[in-house]
């Protein structure tokens, strides 16, 4: 009798089991379902997308196009420049910047000591790694202006710095650079610090 009992229990657990098998593979087929779903209405999204913003630029004149696609260098070649004067973490990254810039840069820049000068200090050692500083491109916003008779860009640029230094956690603070970019030879032809943002930044 106990035995049978045994038995009973032990089938209804395993129609209990298939069922709730059964279950989850029909609701894992809809989950499948609803997300190959999604995947090829993200794709059909995606390449709408891409045919709009293609007919516009088709249907913009060729001097328009030409100034859009310098404006979106401009901004591009802005954000590689700050990245590599604000990031480093010792003396040989920081003392390499003037060397990774030099394509994107004129030779005057290139000279300017304000911009990449070196972290020697009076005794000839390093102050970066005497200090232990690091530095980061936290952030930068970019404003855009041609000059219409040179062709030249004017690039106004809010660089969030974060950095630190032995004994003293991350902070981070905001500056103001302007620069002058040329389009046909696509480098710096200026670059200059105006100033500091007088606004605390978390």
């Amino acid at each position: 009798m106990k035995l049978n009992k045994i038995n009973i229990l032990l089938g209804v657990i395993i129609i209990l089991n298939l069922g709730l098998a059964t279950t989850f593979y029909f609701v894992q087929q809809h989950i499948d379902a609803q997300t190959a779903d999604c995947q090829r209405k993200t794709k059909v999204i995606q390449r709408n997308r891409s045919k709009r913003q293609n007919v516009m630029l088709n249907n913009i004149e060729p001097k328009n196009l030409e100034r859009y696609r310098n404006e979106v260098n401009a901004e591009a070649y802005a954000r590689k420049l700050y990245q590599i004067l604000f990031n480093f973490d010792n003396s040989k990254e920081y003392n390499s910047r003037s060397r990774k810039a030099k394509e994107i840069v004129s030779s005057n820049v290139f000279e300017d000591k304000k911009l990449f000068g070196t972290d020697k200090d009076s005794s000839g050692g390093s102050y970066v790694d005497s200090l232990q500083l690091r530095s980061r491109l936290y952030d930068i916003e970019s404003y855009i202006g041609i000059k219409e008779k040179s062709g030249v860009i004017k690039v106004t640029s809010i660089i969030t710095q974060a950095a630190s230094r032995s004994g003293v956690s991350e902070g981070k603070q905001r500056f103001v650079y302007q620069s002058i970019f040329d389009p046909r030879k696509k480098v710096f032809t200026e670059v200059s610090k105006v100033g500091m943002v007088d606004e605390t930044v978390e």
